[in-house]
């Protein structure tokens, strides 16, 4: 089947008074200006009477509430099934707080936030989706793999021989510009999309994904920096043009299909929440421990990431016993479920959002277990309560959820869910 295609970007930016920035727990940083704008980015892929559409936000993360109300409104102004909109976030730690999970209920970073604008940020989606819809056109696609296994880019070309969108999972993280930074920001998005702009004229649509990278945030260090953002996100494109140039025309097909699935993940093993006054015990401790470990010079990535899980552990008990006391969670911790998975496939290529951070050694594992390529992306449809989806035995493929409301073995259930998802959607 012929495939037919567009994309459309819609600005998301909307600065003001008291808006707090989100990405960095513990820190509270209240917007003093705009450094580049926001965008949420869509894309519109169908051949016959099948099409997916997938959306990217310019945010932290999505808020289950949110994803659902864009799913449903897209799928209602375009007529794609609410299990074929994809809905993510690029991860930018410089925009706008969205919502505030109860792993940081009561944080700094995000108490007292200002969150009316989430219904326009709903608004643009909807219009971004709806745009990309009415101006498809005969379309080419190409994939090109990156370095890092379980990311690599999905080149959308039109009839002109434009590159008119690229929908991409990468390893690299919006986290450049760090805490101290006040600024709303897409942060490495902005180098990104620019350096495609200049190299493949026009104005691609950016649809942009970040690979499971739990394991480099766990282990990294108090202080480190990273290049630039504008640096880092022309360092990309200039990855994505490299591979492009390789590419001959029959690397690119005219005809295949598209599918999307969604599940819904529930009754995982629950651990007791502590009483507020033991998580605080808890929190404090912990938090000394990863500040030593900090200050050691000689400390391994496997001492920090084991110091900075046991703190946020702890600080995910403390925020949920607060808002056990505070009435806005029950005592079983049923209101959390169901969380819900998602998966859409380009080709043979499919994309799949976790509701929850995620090693890297666990989505591989993950993607293996599927005969296709699987890209996996983190943070959609939620965190579960501060999960970290990782293996405590690779070997033995034991499954853990870790710094979570949930009992460690509870990852078992949410990484066979995973394998399920991918295998139904590639059956199709």
């Amino acid at each position: 089947m012929f495939i037919r295609a567009s994309a459309h970007a819609c600005e998301i930016t909307l600065p003001g008074n008291q808006i707090l920035l989100a990405g960095f727990p513990g820190v509270r940083r209240v917007c003093t200006g705009v450094l580049d704008p926001l965008y949420v980015s869509a894309a519109h892929l169908r051949a016959g009477s099948g099409g997916i559409i997938v959306l990217s936000l310019d945010a932290f993360a999505v808020d289950p509430t949110m994803a659902r109300a864009i799913r449903k409104k897209v799928s209602e102004a375009t007529g794609t099934r609410e299990k074929c909109v994809f809905v993510g976030a690029t991860r930018t730690h410089s925009g706008p707080v969205c919502y505030r999970p109860l792993a940081l209920f009561n944080d700094v970073s995000c108490a007292g936030a200002e969150m009316s604008f989430a219904d326009n940020i709903i608004e643009q989606a909807v219009k971004a989706a709806s745009e990309a819809a009415v101006a498809s056109r005969p379309v080419s696609l190409a994939v090109v793999p990156f370095d890092v296994p379980g990311t690599g880019a999905i080149l959308v070309r039109s009839d002109t021989g434009r590159i008119i969108a690229v929908i991409m999972v990468h390893e690299e993280i919006p986290w450049c510009l760090g805490p101290e930074n006040t600024k709303i920001s897409a942060d490495l998005l902005v180098g990104l999309r620019r350096r495609l702009a200049a190299r493949f004229g026009g104005s691609p649509v950016v649809v942009y994904f970040p690979a499971p990278t739990a394991g480099k945030l766990l282990a990294r260090r108090a202080g480190e920096k990273t290049k630039s953002h504008i640096e880092t996100g022309e360092m990309i494109a200039e990855q994505i043009v490299a591979k492009a140039k390789t590419l001959k025309g029959s690397d690119f097909c005219q005809n295949t299909t598209f599918a999307g699935e969604i599940t819904e993940v529930g009754g995982l093993p629950r651990q007791v929440p502590p009483e507020i006054v033991q998580a605080a015990a808890m929190m404090n401790e912990s938090a000394m421990r990863e500040n030593e470990i900090a200050a050691r010079g000689d400390a391994s990535d496997a001492d920090r990431r084991e110091a900075r899980l046991r703190h946020w552990s702890a600080r995910s008990a403390f925020n949920v016993a607060a808002a056990r006391q505070a009435g806005a969670i029950d005592g079983s911790g049923a209101s959390l479920e169901p969380w819900r998975m998602q998966v859409v496939r380009i080709g043979t290529i499919s994309i799949l959002g976790l509701p929850c951070l995620v090693e890297s050694n666990a989505a591989r594992a993950i993607a293996g277990a599927v005969a296709n390529p699987a890209w996996l992306t983190e943070y959609v449809d939620g965190d579960m309560v501060g999960g970290v989806l990782g293996m405590q035995n690779e070997e033995a493929g034991a499954f853990h959820l870790w710094g979570s409301f949930y009992e460690p073995e509870a990852g078992k259930k949410v990484a066979a869910a995973a394998v399920g998802l991918l295998r139904n959607v590639q059956a199709t």
